[in-house]
């Protein structure tokens, strides 16, 4: 995803675990760098060599989650990451993270992190928004 001109790109550090499939790997890498597109766990599957049911059972066994969960959490982690850092409107924030649905995007932060959108925006004017920030990128080892 290219970051438009004066948006800090959210850069994540992976640190996979030794015995994570380099395939499985490189589909969460493909999924991070394709969260605007419309992404079909099938084209995942494609990307790294794999069927649709081989890849969903490798990803699950390897990561503990379904692989279009893993996308969705990715997503929304993106999205507060951006709402964090960034002075950009929701909705475009939404699409940036191929959320195209406001009431999907909004429900789905809600659930996640408790809070709307809104608040989570309002957090970064404290001082604990910069060990939030630092905080989400140390999770980077899990998805």
């Amino acid at each position: 995803m290219a970051a438009a001109a004066g948006t800090p790109r959210h850069v994540e550090v992976v640190s996979f675990s030794p015995g994570l499939d380099p395939r499985i790997a490189a589909s969460i890498e493909f999924m991070r760098g394709n969260l605007s597109q419309p992404l079909r766990i099938s084209q995942v599957a494609r990307t790294v060599g794999l069927s649709h049911s081989r890849f969903c059972s490798l990803f699950q066994s390897q990561v503990g989650i379904r692989p279009k969960q893993a996308l969705t959490r990715l997503r929304v982690k993106h999205a507060r990451w951006l709402l964090l850092s960034t002075r950009i409107h929701t909705k475009e924030i939404a699409a940036m993270v191929g959320l195209t649905s406001m009431s999907t995007f909004m429900r789905l932060v809600k659930v996640t992190y408790g809070m709307t959108a809104g608040q989570i925006r309002e957090t970064r004017s404290d001082c604990s928004a910069i060990a939030i920030i630092e905080t989400e990128i140390a999770k980077t080892e899990s998805v």
